[in-house]
C-alpha cells in the first residue's frame, strides 16, 4: 500500500513541476498565467486526494494532504511575484478552511506525535516537507526544525524489502535501497520538489 501512495505523491509532484516550467516559460518577462497555473494545482491536488482515499482514512488523508498543501503555500508565498497572484485565496483557505497553516502545521504534527496508531505514511508527509524546505513558524529556527526531524525519523516504520521484486540485473539497485524501501519513492519525489523549488527561484530573480 504504502509503494502505491507514494507513487502518487511522487506522481503529484512530477505534475507540479511541469505546471512552474509552464508558468515560466510562457513569458520569462511578465511571468505565465498564474490563474491557469493555479487550478492546475488545484486540480492535482483533488486527483491525489483520490488517490490517497484508496487506501487511507478521511482523517488520515486529511493528515497526509495538510502538509503537502501548506508546503505549497509556503514556496507560493516566496516565490511568486505579489502582482501575479490576483488576489486569490491561499491554497490552505480554499481546501482546509484555514488561514494560518503556519501555526497549523506544527500544530498538528506536535498533536499526532503524541498519539498512537498514526499511519508512516502521515509521519512521513510531515518528514517529507520539512526535509524539502518548509519552515512555517520556524523559519528562523533551523535548530527547532532539526528536531521535529529526528523525532518523526524515530517514527518511521521501514518494511522489509521483498527481494522477489527484483531482477538478477537490478542487484546493485536493490543494494542501495535495501535497507529503505520507502525512500525509493521518497527520493523519487524529493528531486521533483527540488526541481520545483529550482523553478521557484529561477521565477523570483527572471
Amino acid at each position: 500500500m504504502k509503494n502505491n501512495l507514494w507513487s502518487s505523491i511522487h506522481q503529484f509532484f512530477g505534475d507540479i513541476e511541469i505546471l512552474w516550467t509552464d508558468f515560466i516559460s510562457e513569458d520569462r518577462e511578465h511571468h505565465g498565467d498564474y490563474t491557469s497555473l493555479r487550478s492546475g494545482i488545484v486540480k492535482d491536488i483533488e486527483a491525489l486526494k483520490v488517490h490517497l482515499a484508496n487506501d487511507l482514512s478521511a482523517r488520515d488523508k486529511h493528515l497526509v494532504m495538510l502538509p503537502i498543501v501548506l508546503y505549497i503555500d509556503e514556496l507560493m508565498l516566496a516565490k511568486v511575484p505579489k502582482n501575479k497572484c490576483d488576489g486569490s485565496p491561499l491554497l490552505q483557505e480554499e481546501l482546509f478552511d484555514i488561514t494560518d497553516g503556519d501555526e497549523v502545521f506544527y500544530d498538528t504534527l506536535d498533536e499526532i506525535l503524541h498519539k498512537s496508531g498514526v499511519p508512516s505514511i502521515v509521519y512521513e508527509a510531515f518528514y517529507f516537507c520539512l526535509s524539502s524546505g518548509y519552515k512555517g513558524r520556524h523559519s528562523r529556527n533551523a535548530k527547532r526544525i532539526e528536531s521535529y526531524k529526528k523525532i518523526i525519523h524515530a517514527k518511521l516504520v521501514v518494511p522489509a524489502v521483498d527481494n522477489t521484486i527484483y531482477d538478477e540485473e537490478e542487484k546493485d539497485s536493490e543494494e542501495v535501497f535495501s535497507c529503505k524501501p520507502i525512500f525509493v519513492y521518497y527520493a523519487c519525489a524529493s528531486g521533483f520538489v527540488a526541481a520545483t523549488y529550482t523553478t521557484f527561484y529561477i521565477l523570483s530573480i527572471v
